[in-house]
């Protein structure tokens, strides 16, 4: 797996934190009662809760935790996408959305960090390769979500959520386990 499964993880990883962020100020401004500067405020709120993410990954990382282990915990980012796609009240939906980015915030970090011990000496490389990806998933996710949610309404974003966060991080912390010191 290595480098690509890490980068493929990554891209997955990265496509629905993005995406969340991205739909959220529509799908906010559709519920009764919130304006447009309510929704951004929101948005904007949400948005930085992925640095609380990255800083608890520090903080993880520097007590002994493995980055696959913190890269795992992005499969909560399912169930919490739930309430961000489904109608309950928009309180509910910036909470669960500030989950699914702090969890992605923890999980990029988590990847960044794996990148030393899953690519050796090419950790140049494997940055690049890494980061690549992640600008691949970002750029395809939100043009993804819309579509589906045109064609199939807010909860097939559930399903894709789930899908891209369950392959995501299998990718991901299957290129950690055969390097040492990312795994266990």
């Amino acid at each position: 797996w290595g480098v690509g499964g890490l980068a493929g993880g990554f891209a997955m990883i990265a496509l629905v934190g993005v995406s969340v962020v991205t739909v959220l100020p529509a799908f906010l401004t559709a519920a009764p009662g919130v304006s447009d500067g309510a929704a951004s405020l929101l948005t904007g709120l949400v948005a930085a809760v992925s640095l609380v993410g990255s800083l608890a990954a520090h903080a993880a990382l520097r007590a002994g935790s493995r980055p696959k282990r913190l890269i795992a915990v992005a499969l909560l980012s399912a169930p919490a996408s739930a309430g961000v796609f489904l109608p309950v009240p928009a309180p509910v939906t910036a909470l669960c959305a500030a989950a699914v980015l702090g969890l992605n915030g923890l999980a990029v970090s988590a990847v960044f960090a794996a990148l030393p011990v899953v690519a050796g000496a090419r950790v140049a490389r494997a940055a690049g390769a890494v980061t690549q990806a992640g600008s691949l998933g970002t750029l395809l996710g939100p043009p993804l979500y819309a579509r589906l949610i045109e064609t199939g309404g807010w909860s097939g974003a559930i399903v894709l959520t789930t899908l891209l966060v369950g392959v995501g991080t299998a990718c991901a912390t299957a290129a950690t386990a055969g390097a040492r010191g990312a795994g266990r």
